[in-house]
């Protein structure tokens, strides 16, 4: 098996997701702002799939993974781009 077969794919990773978060492929598509024809194809590996789609389902997902108790500041830390995250420090 080479490297390729062993990576997981984009679409595998979207549907694994969607799946986790107890969504339809319409509520997915209402979620991020498209139409669930586009989460199908998506899927299907008939679309592309976003670099920023990805980065924002995982925080979605990060933020659900989260116990309801979880203090405020955990959830606006995450919900922070890292890179203006640097800029606050400075």
């Amino acid at each position: 098996m080479n490297q390729a077969d062993m990576q997981v794919r984009d679409s595998d990773r979207l549907r694994r997701w969607r799946f986790k978060l107890g969504l339809t492929q319409k509520e997915m598509g209402e979620l991020l702002g498209t139409h669930k024809l586009h989460i199908a194809g998506q899927e299907s590996d008939r679309r592309s799939i976003r670099k920023a789609t990805i980065n924002h389902l995982a925080l979605i997902y990060a933020v659900n993974s989260l116990p309801p108790d979880a203090p405020v500041s955990i959830i606006q830390e995450k919900m922070v781009p890292p890179g203006l995250n640097r800029k606050r420090q400075k």
